[in-house]
Order: structure tokens, then sequence, then C-alpha cells
């Protein structure tokens, strides 16, 4: 018969708090509850509350997708900014680290990004007032999607500094759009030079002279995208379109539509599985495997449902 002073086994308080953080990474909408628990649990979890921030007018739809539980916990923009502007702000400069910014009020966003400078994964809508090569870093910028002007105040080739050192920790980065006059190689060659960048996306077809001129000798570029919107607006004969035959045995490119743009940051950014990123390399491991045609470049886009 037990003893009636029998002491409940304890686990150390090393594995409790790898328990804890795996299920709030888990499942990110149990967080407040978890806070609740002990004092101990809210210290290990409530940076896990902040590590993924959406800001803008997507919320409500995060809310109703199926598997919502599994997605960042959506925190209002008024909370974020009544946040921000307390006493408890340094919790998110030390949590965020991942940063989707789709919200055009200059003076909350300036407000928000000045308390999320640990910031290490940002995508910034094209109506953004911010302007990346102006904003200050306290950690490493791994990954960056952004359009032209929103990454340096001008789309423009003048304006188009590569060598600026915000490009210098990225290991990711996606251009929405396009120079308003045309592409210079020399504006572009510096982009070989990035010691740490393996993935370059770009939105927009008519990047591919520059793939084509900027690939030979491009050793540490692993990946390279080019996305399309819709099904539609993909051509089959790109390649010879625009005039860069070196491109059709080059395996490290791909072309893929991917119209969810949000759904598909989250999936990088809260897992780091199965977003477009992830379904390039995987689709460039099997051309080079030979399981499928080396010369397909073109990979359907997944939404992880099936």
């Amino acid at each position: 018969m037990a003893s009636a002073h029998a002491v409940s086994p304890v686990l150390p308080p090393e594995l409790e708090q790898v328990i804890f953080e795996v299920t709030a990474l888990s499942w990110p909408r149990l967080i407040p509850r978890l806070m609740l628990v002990a004092w101990r649990v809210k210290a290990w979890v409530e940076p896990l509350l902040y590590r993924t921030i959406i800001v803008g007018s997507h919320l409500d739809v995060l809310r109703d997708k199926p598997g919502s539980e599994t997605r960042p916990f959506p925190i209002p923009c008024q909370s974020l900014l009544s946040l921000v502007h307390s006493s408890e702000s340094l919790r998110l400069h030390d949590s965020v680290r991942n940063f989707y910014m789709a919200h055009e009020d200059p003076d909350e966003e300036a407000a928000i990004f000045a308390a999320c400078t640990g910031i290490e994964n940002l995508w910034l809508s094209a109506g953004t007032s911010l302007v990346v090569s102006e904003l200050q870093f306290d950690r490493p910028l791994k990954r960056l999607h952004a359009t032209l002007e929103v990454i340096f105040g001008s789309s423009s080739s003048p304006a188009i500094n590569l060598t600026h050192p915000v490009f210098a920790s990225l290991t990711h980065l996606e251009i929405f759009n396009f120079p308003a006059d045309g592409v210079d190689l020399r504006v572009w060659t510096p982009l070989r030079n990035l010691l740490y960048l393996t993935h370059l996306a770009f939105d927009d077809e008519r990047y591919l002279p520059i793939c084509g001129a900027l690939f030979p000798g491009w050793i540490r570029l692993r990946v390279l995208v080019i996305l399309f919107e819709t099904e539609e607006n993909r051509n089959a004969d790109l390649f010879a379109q625009y005039k860069v035959p070196e491109l059709v045995d080059e395996p490290r490119i791909v072309l893929m539509v991917c119209s969810e743009y949000l759904e598909d940051w989250i999936k990088g950014a809260h897992t780091g599985r199965d977003d477009f990123w992830e379904q390039a390399e995987r689709h460039i491991a099997r051309r080079k495997s030979g399981k499928v045609d080396p010369r397909e470049c073109y990979v359907p886009y997944s939404d992880g449902s099936e």
C-alpha cells in the first residue's frame, strides 16, 4: 500500500522547460493559458508569444483558417501598440524574431518597429512607410521580403545598393518588383559577393537575363525562384523569350506559383517547413538525383493540405 507521505514525481526544471517550450511552439494559441500554470512557466513561454508578429488586416482571416491553433497567436495592432508604449516593451526587443508588416500608418509602423529591432526574418508590404536601409537592426537580418522601394527608398538603379550592411548577413532574399529603369548588371553583380546568401527569389520574370548573367561561377547560391501569382501568368517558354538558354540546364532555378504569401511566410517563419523555399529545395534535389526530368524547372506549389 502506498505511503501517505509518498512524494509525487518531480521533473528536472530543465526538462520541464523543454516540454513547455515545445508545446508553446507547436500550439502558439495555447501560450496565454500556459502562462497561467506557474510563474516559471510564464517566464519560459511568454517570449514565444511574441516570436512571430503579424501587423495588418489579416488577423481575422487567420483566425478562421483550418488548423489556426498551430499558427502564431494573433495580437491586434492596438494591443501591440499598448505594449510598445508600456514599461514592458523590452519583451518585444528580446522576443520578436519574425515580423510581417502589412500596415499603412507611418507613426504606428515606426513605433512598433522601433521596439522590435531583434528581428531576423522581415516581410514588408509595398504600402509601408518603412525603408529597410534606414532601419536599425540589433541582430543580423537573415531573411528579407520586400519591394525595391521599401528596401532602398526608390526602385531606380541609382538607389539600389546591394553592398549596404543590411545585406551582409542575409541568407534568403525575395524582391517583389522590377526596377523602374530596368536592370543594370553592374548594380546587381554585388549579389554574388554576399557571403551568406543561398536563396534568392524574384517576383518578376524580367529578372531572368540578370540571372543568366550572374549564375556562372555563383557557387554559394543554392536556390533561385521566379514566383508568379497565378498559373495564367506563367509562360512555359520563358527561357527562350528572354534569350537565356544557359538556364535550361541550370538545376538551381525553379519557377513556381505562390498566391498565398502570408500563409507561405507563416509556414517558413513558424515551422521552417513547406514554404516556397523548402518546396524549391526539394524539387532541385529531385532534379539533381534524376527523379524528375533535369530540365523540369516548374514545380506546382503545395499548400501542405495533401
